[in-house]
């Protein structure tokens, strides 16, 4: 409890949080994008200004378009995140939370199949 009053009050003095640690999220995202472009495709990255909540990349490979949101491992979607997938699955478009190398590559093998 402490600790988050303390920073609420740094916050106050206009001392922003600690950043949290985004190095393995964007190993992943690395990997990912590296592991679709040895096999012929793209992973663009997907920003939207004027929409918040969209996946971190569009996948292209051999006709087909995959969104993908990178987290780190284990972590969930945020609300917003939810939302914005659920949208994009009712327009008939596959969303996928990619958490761990290992799921890379099976992705990689569905996409090859």
């Amino acid at each position: 409890m402490f600790y988050a009053d303390f920073w609420w009050c740094l916050y106050f003095l206009g001392v922003p949080p600690p950043k949290k640690d985004k190095k393995m999220e964007k190993q992943i995202e690395n990997y990912l994008r590296i592991e679709i472009k040895k096999i012929g495709g793209l992973a663009l990255k997907f920003t939207s200004p004027s929409f918040s909540g969209v996946p971190d990349r569009i996948i292209l490979y051999k006709g087909k378009t995959i969104f993908v949101e990178v987290k780190d491992e284990g972590k969930k979607l945020r609300p917003r995140q939810e939302f914005v997938k659920k949208q994009f699955e009712k327009l008939g478009f596959e969303v996928l939370i990619i958490d761990s190398k290992e799921k890379i590559k099976k992705l990689i093998h569905d996409l090859q199949a």
